[in-house]
């Protein structure tokens, strides 16, 4: 399954990866505009992890691609550095799914994954 990460942090994103399950999930970074054109709003992918930090948290087309899905939804895990709780709740207020700091995500995120993707099928 590719999980898009919308994150202009290419180093944060790299440790993300290396700690993956690489058998079930494949990470593809979201960096600009045009990654959210190309990859998100041309796809539906069923989870999306997302930078609260980013600019391109502002972006119109990043929000049209979260929330405007049809049928489809997406669950949304937004992650913020754990000192500063004002991000945790823009992205309360963005309408994220789940709200974690950096750490907890590098060190849950597999589990996160897990329970995301075992929650989605058993509302199917």
């Amino acid at each position: 399954m590719i999980i898009p990460v919308v994150s202009n942090d290419i180093i944060y994103f790299s440790k993300l990866q290396s700690i993956v399950n690489q058998k079930r999930y494949e990470l593809t970074h979201v960096k600009s505009e045009v990654d959210i054109i190309n990859i998100i709003l041309k796809c539906n992918y069923p989870i999306c992890i997302i930078d609260i930090n980013s600019e391109l948290v502002e972006s119109v087309n990043l929000q049209d691609a979260l929330k405007n899905r049809g049928c489809h939804s997406i669950d949304t895990i937004a992650y913020y550095p754990h000192i500063n709780t004002k991000l945790k709740e823009k992205a309360i207020n963005f309408g994220t799914n789940l709200q974690v700091t950096r750490n907890q995500l590098f060190k849950n995120l597999n589990k996160i994954l897990d329970d995301i993707l075992f929650n989605q099928m058993s509302e199917s």
